[in-house]
This record gives structure tokens, sequence and C-alpha cells, in this order.
């Protein structure tokens, strides 16, 4: 798996809070990547492998073990997520609105936006709940939770801040790296690409490990499942807009991906249940 290795320390008392000592990989070679120049097309890939590994672990462990939720009490429960997922609602839509409205020629956008405000609670369900067979997520897979390394001409990733690892779907990995993390360009040009590339990976990892029927169902749902991935890194990004604001060239990532997702509809996404 690609993450670094880590120690329990010890806790100053029973129940408080417990330490990890994480290993140094920068002693070893690998850096963080440059937010504002956004990834290149072999980091982003890289990534994705990195990605496909946790996927396709996680379902063979499932198909040999059970539920994973049985298995690992540390997963970020849906009910936490979807709380904070309000949180971002309530706290970084008005942000991106006001930020759109700031520019002219996003009335549209700005638009689509104060009405997704409204919505977006009551999509929660749909953006959140896991599809069979269920693997692990990061969630939180962005290139500031990335570290990168060349070895023998190739780029290595291994992610970090795992706090929020939960089951889910793997585009919700997929579309937060694209959508937060490369340049609207490379996005456009290469996105659909290494998409296609994350699942030829993850189903050869998945028949590795003995699980060719669920790398070739959870390939086959990739593209359908971009709308709701994409919103919920939407939500993210969102919720993290200050990092964006004050960098000409994150803020028009940004601007961007938002003017992308309303071209596709991704803005005006229903909750499941509505006809």
């Amino acid at each position: 798996m690609a993450v670094p290795s880590f120690w329990p320390g010890g806790a100053n008392e029973i129940g408080g809070d417990s330490e990890l000592v994480l290993e140094d990989v920068t002693s070893i070679g690998f850096e963080a990547a440059d937010f504002a120049e956004g990834l290149s097309e072999s980091r982003a890939r890289a990534a994705l492998y990195a990605a496909a590994r946790l996927h396709a672990l996680s379902l063979a462990l499932r198909e040999r073990e059970g539920p994973l939720d049985q298995r690992f009490d540390f997963l970020f429960p849906c009910e936490r997520a979807a709380a904070g997922y309000l949180r971002l609602v309530r706290r970084g839509l008005p942000q991106l609105e006001a930020f759109l409205r700031a520019r002219p020629d996003c009335a549209q956008e700005a638009a689509a936006v104060t009405a997704l405000s409204g919505r977006a609670p009551a999509l929660l369900g749909t953006l959140l709940r896991p599809a069979e067979p269920a693997p692990l997520a990061h969630a939180d897979f962005w290139s500031g939770n990335l570290l990168f390394r060349e070895c023998d001409g190739e780029d290595e990733c291994i992610a970090l801040d795992w706090q929020m690892v939960s089951l889910g779907r793997p585009m919700d990995d997929i579309a937060l790296l694209l959508l937060s993390s490369l340049t609207p360009e490379l996005r456009r040009e290469a996105g659909a690409r290494l998409v296609e590339e994350y699942g030829a990976r993850l189903e050869a990892e998945c028949a590795r490990l003995g699980v060719s029927a669920a790398g070739a169902t959870v390939r086959r749902s990739l593209q359908a499942d971009w709308a709701r991935a994409a919103l919920r890194a939407l939500l993210l990004c969102a919720g993290s807009v200050d990092v964006a604001l004050g960098d000409p060239r994150a803020e028009r990532r940004l601007l961007e991906a938002v003017r992308d997702l309303h071209a596709q509809g991704v803005l005006h996404l229903k909750p499941d249940t509505d006809t």
C-alpha cells in the first residue's frame, strides 16, 4: 500500500489522546507538490494508480472478510460525513457564490450555486451513499495530501491524512483529484484518459488479488458515477475555497471547474429519490 509507515506512541491517560510517529518519507525522496501549479499528467497518473491499489486491496479484503465497516471501527462514519458536508454547504457555498458573483461573466454559474445551496442538504444521501461492491475511499484525495518522488524514471505517490477514510466509491477519489489538483487544460485534455487508465489498473490489481468480478463491476460504473462524485468534490473544494483565493492560478482552476460542471449539468443534480 502507498502509505508511510507509522508507529503508535503513548497516551497521557486512559482514554486520552494517543500519538502516532509517522515515517519521514522525505528522507527517501518524497516531496510535496505545488498546489497552485497543479500536478503534471505523470504525477496525476501515479496518484490514481495509488488509489487503484487502495480500492483493489479493500475490495479483496471485503470479499474475504465481509463488510469492511464491521472489520474496521475507525472508518469515518456516514453520519459524521453528512454533518461535515452540511457544514461545507453552509459555509463554503456562500463563499463560492460570492467568488463567482465578483466576476461579471459568471452570473449563470453563481445563480446555479445559489440554487444548489438550497438543494444540497437533501442531496447528501445521494452524494455520500456507498455502492456495492463498496471499497474503501480515501475521501480527501487531493494534491495537498499526496507526496511524490521519481524512481527509475517513473513517478511514485503516497497518500497522507487518512482521517476521512470510509466506505465509498472510487470515483470520489478520482473526481476530487482531477477537479482540485489539475490545471483546467490538463483536466480537459487528459482527464478521460486518466480515468480509463485508472480503470485498467484497478482491474489488473483486482485480477492479481483474485477479485476480478468486483474490479470489472467498479470499472463499468465509473463514467456513470461522474456527476455525483464531481458534485461531492465541488462541495469539498467550496469548503476550503480559501486555499485557492489569493493565487490567480488556483482561483482560475476553481473557476474553470465550476464552469465545466455547470456546462455538464452537474450543478443541477437532484437526489436519487426525485423522478
